[in-house]
């Protein structure tokens, strides 16, 4: 018998649906209308095929007007989204699951999904978690305003730079329910009473301004980098939403890129950087300003303004860091013994850092070699006497790196460490690590070192 039923309920839906004023009106009423039409078929596999039609075309306009205020639940598309059988089916990287929840427990951790085959377009991400830093501590660091959350909810889109927010912490609610500790859940099904309260938003955490391109996939998951003793952090109830094809949120981000990128390159930065981040800057002022706003063009932007700001990054960081080098030079320089070698070490040094031409490595070289020579120029003016280093022949070493071990005398020692060379009697100036370990006598690290070569 044909389900005339559900086929009706369908078109009701349909009809509920439909305004004339919508995006997709006409194509929408005339798939009302052929759905209609099988209200009295007595073919069960037309109704069927009838139902597939109209239901489909019910997404399809759902999601041509979808928006903020009127988003289409796609949380179907999500993988195992509220662990309902107890396990981590879809997910990469879960922890323990039960109660239809997932913890971690004194670990670090990344759990993730990666979707694929989700419309272009504009999404929310929503989830249910909290993590609790250490023992249960009654909320006291909570409240003092002194507790740091380190677990995130994120979203990475392979268009968009990744979107993340922080977990709230366990004590944001009270509890005082069975698994309850200090009046604050304290076990996974204390938990789940929470998280099941169909009157509440309790520990509901949320990602706005999620945007994918066509055939974008998008990675959704929590992670943390942190652990201590006590420490906890448990997620429920993910829910995916698409809000439709508003991109001014995408074009903000991209403007906030820009600005970003303007900051360093009016730094002290290479001409290539400089002219990388120029390009990057006027794309992303293009896309962001387009009178239609395009999605494709505001990812290429996002995409070339992102590494054009890691490249002026690394050229400002490797600039700052000859200046200091020449600062603490020029802080050392007297008219003591070496004083001309040192000057001449800073005049290069100073003719590098003027070279906006200049590659990494030079820079590089250059700030090392300043440290060098303020050693040498130290060294050559110390006052007192010295101190002295007795190496031991005991030895760890694989291919690259050694420990080795010493021991000094002398009085008013600010620096201990191991020098090395491929040379007999090597001295400061040569290869030297002060990456002490242990707390019992002085064990040195020293890396870098070349295979098959004597030292």
């Amino acid at each position: 018998m044909p389900d005339i039923v559900g086929l009706q309920a369908l078109i009701t839906e349909a009809q509920t649906l439909y305004a004339d004023t919508t995006q997709g009106a006409a194509i929408f009423l005339a798939a009302i209308t052929e759905a209609q039409s099988f209200l009295t078929s007595e073919s069960s596999a037309d109704v069927t095929k009838a139902k597939t039609t109209l239901s489909q075309a019910i997404t399809a306009f759902k999601l041509l007007n979808a928006s903020s205020s009127q988003p289409v639940d796609l949380t179907a598309r999500l993988n195992n989204p509220g662990f309902d059988d107890n396990n981590a089916t879809g997910w990469s990287g879960a922890g323990t699951v039960g109660y239809h929840s997932v913890e971690f427990y004194q670990k670090t951790f990344n759990m993730y999904q990666t979707l694929a085959g989700l419309p272009a377009g504009k999404y929310r991400l929503q989830v249910r978690g909290f993590e609790r830093p250490k023992n249960n501590d009654g909320g006291a660091a909570y409240r003092a305003g002194t507790e740091t959350i380190y677990a995130t909810f994120y979203a990475k889109a392979s268009s968009f730079p990744e979107r993340n927010t922080a977990f709230p912490s366990l004590y944001k609610h009270r509890f005082t329910g069975n698994g309850q500790l200090n009046n604050y859940v304290n076990t996974m099904a204390g938990a789940e009473i929470m998280f099941n309260n169909p009157d509440s938003a309790y520990y509901v955490t949320t990602l706005t301004d999620i945007y994918l391109t066509d055939g974008a996939t998008l990675t959704v998951g929590a992670k943390s980098d942190f652990q201590q003793g006590g420490y906890w952090a448990l997620f429920d109830d993910f829910k995916l939403y698409y809000e439709g094809q508003d991109y001014s949120g995408a074009a903000t981000m991209v403007l906030a890129l820009v600005n970003q990128a303007k900051v360093l390159a009016a730094s002290h930065i290479q001409t290539s950087a400089f002219t990388t981040l120029s390009n990057a800057i006027a794309t992303g002022e293009q896309a962001a300003g387009a009178d239609s706003l395009i999605l494709k063009d505001l990812a290429i932007a996002s995409q070339a303004l992102t590494a054009a700001i890691e490249t002026g990054k690394t050229s400002e960081a490797a600039y700052t860091a000859l200046q200091s080098a020449l600062t603490a030079a020029q802080a050392a320089l007297g008219e003591g013994i070496g004083a001309d070698s040192l000057q001449a070490a800073i005049s290069r040094g100073q003719a590098t850092y003027n070279n906006l031409e200049a590659d990494l490595n030079s820079l590089a070289t250059a700030a090392t070699d300043l440290s060098k020579a303020v050693l040498a120029y130290r060294l050559a003016n110390a006052t007192g006497t010295a101190p002295t280093v007795t190496t031991t022949s005991k030895y760890a070493r694989g291919s690259s790196v050694a420990f080795l071990r010493g021991s000094f005398t002398g009085t008013g020692i600010t620096e201990r460490g191991i020098c090395w060379s491929t040379h007999p009697e090597p001295t400061v100036l040569d290869g030297r690590s002060t990456t002490r370990f242990g707390s019992s006598g002085y064990l040195f690290k020293v890396d870098g070192l070349q295979p098959s070569t004597v030292y």
